[in-house]
């Protein structure tokens, strides 16, 4: 799915800037989905922007 989104290039980094590893971006988007899951209670989360830079996603 993240190979279909528009600004997909944009993981492989900009104007000189390191790339997000997209396989860590995955696990930590199945972690919060898992992490909905077990707290139903969740509403909502808002996690923009989610910023991110080799191995290293981080909000």
């Amino acid at each position: 799915m993240i190979d279909g989104i528009l600004s997909r290039p944009l993981l492989d980094g900009v104007r000189g800037a390191q790339g997000i590893n997209v396989e860590v971006l995955v696990d930590f988007l199945v972690r919060l989905g898992r992490l909905v899951a077990d707290f139903p209670e969740i509403g909502e989360i808002d996690l923009n922007p989610i910023k991110g830079s080799g191995d290293r996603p981080r909000k």
